[in-house]
């Protein structure tokens, strides 16, 4: 297992929640805490860059909806890539 994987998908889906209350500068101040705490390179499942899309999330010019659910699937899709490895 890949603990960076699954503990940066918990990260995710709490974050997807607190999108979802409408809690964006405590989203945006808690991803920028994540960015130095995780060190995942290269591609993750169908993403070539998880960080690129992480950072779509923080910018959240998606609405909130989309945002929270952006988070919700990423988070899906690392906890799934964290079982492979």
């Amino acid at each position: 297992m890949n603990y960076q994987l699954a503990n940066l998908s918990t990260d995710l889906r709490r974050i997807s929640n607190w999108i979802y209350e409408g809690k964006r500068e405590f989203v945006k101040d808690y991803i920028s805490k994540i960015e130095g705490k995780y060190q995942i390179d290269g591609p993750v499942g169908p993403f070539d860059d998880v960080w690129r899309e992480i950072e779509l999330i923080k910018v959240g010019n998606e609405g909130r909806i989309r945002s929270a659910d952006r988070a919700g699937t990423l988070s899906s899709i690392l906890l799934q890539e964290s079982l492979k490895q």
